[in-house]
């Protein structure tokens, strides 16, 4: 309770920025420290008797709390930590024990699947190898000529083959080219008689498959006395479909159908049916992908898994039906002429196995249940699990129980050995390389787990959960009071500390100590640690000379010494918003501070992890330096990582930030300057006392911001020779020229610039010089130029992707169509909120969209005298509705957003006719829409009744009360210029142009805006957004009429319009009588010519706004007109007379326009402003004006030569 004593006396210093950040407390703890407040300030101006406790009393009582608490904390941190340590010890003893053997005897057997498998792998291939090494060795040695060769007892050296390498079938296939055909049918006739030797041989060896049917002795392999010589294989070559009938084998191939056959002729066992014999496996299309990549490459090829099982009829019989089930590939070994070096591929054998023989004959009977995941490149996945000498096909794909492989970690996989020489062919030719993935079973890991190392560390905790609970029980009692006590202490002590630095407010809090008697300084034994200033022996003072009775040094006055001290290393930065003086002039109060707390807070953030101490904000201006209050040496570099990653965060957020805060937001940027040098830094003490900088270092950081580019770190050489000593050369680039500084003379300085990589803020890596996307850039053209990277496929399916009319915009679009859709969405809140305060839900939801087409005629011909506005409805205001609790639907929002996206792509590329000014002229319309009285808020705000509600309706003449009314402006400044051809009325009347024809050559461009958005918003696929938006059809006519109003109100020059406008504003403001003024035509006529002087205004707001504001758009205007002139569609230059146009035109429209928006008396202080601002820019204009309009000439040209020498540029490249 002291200390609060003691941070009240301090607060006195700062007393209007602490009241603000003390708003946040409660208001019994405002209370409290108030009253303990005055009593010390009581005590302290009056007698010495009963002063209150020092703070180091407080320290004294604090340190004691900490050391109890210190102590309880501790013996229940032993006794936790005893109980989970004992407890995890012994758990991790047992369980580590399980672990361990479990994971041990686990890749034990999966290194030994994997050793079996690949050894069964080599050991196949070498078979093969083998065989057809001896049958090359025996054509050579009878001087065969291929493929005109047969081999002897190929049946018996067949069937030992297939034993040893658990093949199913082993065939010959030898190559047969189109003119060898007809020989080769007369040689399998003459060698035909191997079949019958195959047949006895087969007969000897499977008995079983020969037994005698006497009903049916046509059958070969069921008559022993059937001679396979009798019958003949046939002449020709047989193809087939790759299907599992018998007619598969369809025909036999013409000469002309195929460049190579490779026919099965010999074949271990026999074939039982003819066709077999001489049956084109090339003909097969999944064979022959693997046939010609074994001719390309010469390499043995596995096949992928195929159901070959038609080319042997007698396959069941012979093979056990869970074999039959299991994947089955064909291996193909190439057979050559010579065993030399210039050998020629003549031949290839193919045996077809199962793949169930790697996994069989592993391992011993009592491990089981170890599940082998088969997978290879063409796609297929197939699983098996080994019951000790046994492999059980589980079926296709990925089927083994995932729930005890530990997330997919614990497992063994190998590649089968001889097929990783082909995977360089995978792409080429298409070849499977095939690999294997072993894993646990549940059933297999339960062996090696039990609950015993649960059931033990639970006995070793459960020793311990008693005096853990008594202790934490007592402790929580003794903490919920002294929680109470220091509560407001650590509010207080936490709005010092923002104030100043932590050694500083120590100090003060000692000199509030030393006033009240000499006691134990606070902190005293932690100086060293945190400086001097602390240290009362330390040279704060400017003289050491004693004090005498007549001295008025600030030592007398404050009764301590100065805070202040002398840092010689310090770098200090200086970063100043460009642009923010001319944005901030169209913003709301609101908006502004918006933008600067979410700037400057990013940037604290940054400084708090930077250890850079901020040392204030002066307007948009934000001032650190690193180096103090604890010195440090690589203070430059700090600075330099802390500047660029402030820079970095205004970028982005900037961009973030437009799409709530409005155009020309994402433009703003920032200048910064950086210098090094000696700093005197302390606290002046008395009102309103901070911590602060003084000294040559602080003026000169601030003239480098101000000589500074927006977008770039300036920096002094002192700052760039520390950097360059500190190694980082390359972070400094001299500057061209040298600038001048105010007080300084001519400075030779340096720019910064840090890659991303050396300054990681957190964010994405990426130049922090580039930190966003070309503005103009369309997310459609990137989503083109990727597909036309990845080829011509691409390109066609993106063609065929429709995209959002979102998406379709530029990056800077989308952020304006953001803004534009977060402003109707809260009107379309209000919209709601009004409906919902005048009916029923049942009555709400039967509403329907009322669709109004155009009407006969133009659009010209519907521009009324007098709008037609609500009129006031005291139920409105009795059952108001709070707008923040209406919820809009999803696609509502999406079908806004669709429309918004639609409407900008109407406009054109006009530098200033486009869909940016269209936003600048929303915000302006949203201002001043801001500006007029509501009279919803002020009788909800102040509990007036309906009379005066009435009456401020009355005098606002219904507009902000009526939130329809609202979105139509809105709604109209957005589409006021859509599809604007960048040349005025005049140019398309001269023009003969069709728009021009078909207006009857009054107000083309306004017409036309008017027709293309209107069938936009009465598209039928935004019937849930105009229900939201007009629930009947006297709504939807009243929205209509507001918008023709106001869009054609844009047209200033058209005779007959002006003039009717005038007479309306003759006839409006000239009727003074109150009974007139309450007369319902009177309020609709004044709301007439206030919405259509609001978007007069808003049209040529920029006249009207901050002088920068208006030079931007004031050049956009002339480069369209003058680009105008360039094409050939205007006969007059405009540089010629435009400095007299521009001064016509602000004093006989702009600023009696002005001075009419003042006269209606509903926009507040906005209508001054906007008379302020346009006064003062026809004076700046007046003086500047010549001189901007050559250099508006010297741009634009100067812009044209370049993009044209970007065009040559190109060109050649192409």
């Amino acid at each position: 309770m002291k200390y609060f004593q003691k941070s009240s006396a301090l607060s006195k210093q700062s007393a209007t920025y602490m009241d603000r950040l003390s708003e946040h407390a409660s208001e019994e703890e405002d209370e409290a420290v108030g009253d303990q407040s005055s009593h010390w300030r009581a005590s302290t101006t009056g007698s010495n008797d009963g002063p209150p406790e020092s703070s180091s009393s407080f320290s004294l009582a604090r340190s004691e709390t900490r050391m109890i608490r210190r102590s309880k904390t501790m013996l229940l941190a032993v006794v936790a930590l005893l109980a989970v340590a004992m407890g995890c010890v012994t758990y991790y003893v047992v369980r580590s024990s399980e672990d361990a053997e479990y994971h041990a005897r686990f890749h034990a057997i999966a290194n030994e699947i994997a050793e079996f498998a690949q050894v069964k792998t080599v050991h196949v291939f070498n078979n093969l190898e083998n065989f057809g090494v001896s049958m090359t060795s025996y054509a050579q040695d009878q001087n065969m000529t291929w493929p005109f060769v047969a081999f002897p007892d190929f049946q018996v050296r067949g069937i030992l083959s297939n034993e040893e390498t658990g093949a199913h079938t082993l065939s010959v296939n030898p190559f047969v080219y189109p003119k060898q055909l007809e020989v080769w049918g007369r040689f399998t006739q003459y060698k035909s008689d191997w079949m019958a030797e195959a047949h006895v041989y087969d007969k000897q060896v499977h008995e079983e498959l020969y037994v005698l049917d006497h009903h049916n002795t046509s059958d070969a392999h069921h008559n022993p006395d059937f001679h396979w010589t009798k019958v003949g294989i046939t002449p020709y070559i047989w193809y087939t479909d790759g299907g599992k009938a018998d007619t598969n084998y369809t025909a036999r191939y013409p000469v002309e159908e195929s460049l190579l056959y490779t026919p099965i002729w010999q074949r271990a066992p026999p074939c039982d049916y003819q066709p077999q014999i001489n049956l084109d496996l090339r003909s097969d299309p999944v064979f022959q992908r693997f046939i010609d990549g074994m001719i390309d490459t010469e390499h043995a090829v596995i096949t992928q898994v195929t159901d070959a099982t038609y080319l042997d009829t007698n396959y069941e019989s012979r093979f056990d039906p869970a074999e039959q089930a299991e994947p089955h590939s064909y291996i193909l070994e190439p057979v050559y002429d010579t065993l030399t070096e210039n050998r020629t591929m003549v031949a290839y054998l193919s045996a077809f196995m199962r793949w169930g023989v790697f996994f069989t004959d592993v391992l011993p009977d009592h491990e089981q249940d170890i599940y082998v995941v088969l997978e290879s490149t063409c796609g297929q996945t197939f699983t098996y699990e080994i019951f000790g000498h046994k492999s059980v096909y589980l079926g296709e794909g990925d089927v083994h129980d995932t729930t005890v492989d530990e997330g997919g970690q614990l497992y063994e996989r190998f590649e089968f050995a001889p097929f990783s020489a082909l995977e360089r062919e995978v792409g080429e030719h298409g070849f499977c390389h095939y690999y294997a993935t072993i894993y646990p079973s549940p059933h297999w890991r339960s062996k090696f787990f039990s609950n015993e190392p649960i059931a033990y560390a639970l006995g070793v905790v459960g020793c311990f959960l008693i005096t853990a609970a008594v202790f934490m029980l007592y402790d929580m009692l003794v903490q919920k009071r002294q929680d109470k006590v220091m509560a407001s202490a650590k509010k207080t002590n936490a709005i010092v500390t923002s104030l100043f630095p932590e050694n500083v407010r120590d100090r003060l809090l000692q000199d509030i100590n030393n006033e009240s008697g000499p006691e134990t300084p606070v902190r005293a034994t932690n100086s060293k640690k945190r400086g001097s200033w602390a240290d009362p022996s330390n040279a704060f003072t400017v003289g050491g000379a004693a004090k005498e009775d007549n001295d008025i040094s600030s030592e007398r006055i404050f009764g301590s010494k100065p805070i202040a001290d002398l840092f010689p290393a310090t770098t200090i930065m200086f970063a100043d918003m460009v642009g923010f003086t001319a944005w901030s002039s169209v913003r709301e109060p609101a908006q502004v501070f918006s933008l600067l707390e979410t700037v400057y807070h990013s940037f604290d953030v940054v400084a708090k992890r930077r250890r850079v101490f901020k040392v204030e904000t002066v307007g948009d201006c934000y001032v650190a330096v690193a180096g103090l209050p604890m010195p440090r040496k690589e203070h430059a570099v700090v600075m330099a990582k802390f500047a660029t990653d402030c820079l970095h965060r205004m970028k982005s957020l900037v961009h973030q930030l437009e799409t709530t805060l409005g155009p020309d937001t994402a433009d703003l940027d920032m200048r910064v300057g950086l210098h090094s040098g000696p700093v005197t830094a302390g606290v002046l003490r008395g009102d309103k006392g901070r911590f602060q900088l003084f000294g040559d270092t602080m003026n000169t950081a601030s003239r480098l911001e101000s000589t500074g580019c927006p977008g770039r770190i300036h920096i002094s050489r002192d700052t760039a020779e520390i950097l360059v000593a500190s190694g980082k050369d390359k972070w400094v680039t001299q500057r061209d020229d040298e600038v001048f500084a105010k007080g300084k003379g001519t400075l030779q300085t340096y720019w910064l610039r840090i890659q991303a990589e050396s300054c990681n803020t957190g964010s994405k890596k990426s130049n922090i010089s580039t930190t966003s996307l070309d503005a103009e850039q369309t997310q459609a053209e990137i989503a083109r130029k990727k597909a036309l990277a990845l080829g011509p496929a691409f390109e066609e399916v993106f063609e065929e992707t429709p995209d959002t009319n979102f998406d379709l915009l530029s990056v800077k679009k989308q952020r304006l169509v953001k803004w534009n859709v977060e402003i109707l969405i809260k009107i379309l809140r209000l919209i709601m909120a009004r409906r919902a305060s005048l009916e029923s839900p049942k009555e709400i939801s039967k509403r329907a969209s009322k669709k109004i087409t155009k009407l006969n005629g133009t659009v010209l011909d519907e521009v009324a005298d007098v709008l037609a506005l609500p009129q006031f409805d005291a139920k409105t205001y009795q059952n108001h509705v709070d707008p923040n609790t209406i919820e809009i639907p999803d696609t509502v929002v999406e079908q806004l957003t669709d429309m918004v996206s639609r409407i900008a792509s109407l406009y054109q590329d006009n530098p200033f006719h486009s869909f940016e000014h269209a936003s600048h002229v929303t915000m302006s319309v949203v201002k001043l829409l801001s500006r007029i009285v509501n009279p919803i808020e002020v009788s909800t705000r102040e509990g007036t009744n309906d009379q005066i509600a009435s009456e401020l309706h009355d005098h606002t003449f219904g507009i902000t009360s009526d939130p329809l009314t609202q979105f139509a402006c809105i709604i109209s400044a957005l589409i006021h210029d859509a599809d604007h051809p960048g040349v005025p009325n005049s140019t398309l009347v001269k023009e003969e142009h069709p728009l021009a024809s078909k207006y009857k050559n009054k107000s083309v461009a306004e017409q036309n805006s008017v027709d293309l958005a209107w069938e936009i918003i009465m598209s039928q696929e935004y019937k849930d957004l105009q229900t939201c938006i007009c629930g009947t059809k006297d709504e939807m006519t009243r929205f209509r009429s507001i918008i023709v109003n106001v869009v054609m109100a844009t047209d200033i020059i058209d005779k007959d319009l002006g003039a009717q406008r005038k007479a309306r504003w003759e006839k409006a403001f000239a009727e003074d009588c109150e009974e007139m003024a309450r007369d319902p035509l009177a309020i609709n006529r004044k709301a007439t010519i206030v919405l259509e002087h609001l978007m007069q205004a808003s049209d040529v707001s920029h006249t009207m706004q901050h002088w920068v504001v208006f030079r931007k758009w004031n050049e956009r205007l002339f480069n369209e007109m003058y680009q105008a002139f360039v094409d050939g569609r205007s006969d007059r230059d405009p540089s010629k007379g435009w400095y007299q146009g521009e001064l016509g035109f602000f004093d006989y429209y702009i600023i009696p326009l002005a001075k009419k928006l003042e006269t209606c008396g509903v926009f507040g202080v906005s209508s001054h402003e906007y008379l302020s601002y346009a006064q003062a820019n026809r004076r700046e204009w007046e003086g500047k004006g010549e001189q901007l309009v050559k250099d508006y000439l010297w741009r634009f040209h100067n812009s044209k030569t370049n993009e044209c020498a970007h065009a040559e540029c190109q060109d050649k490249k192409a």
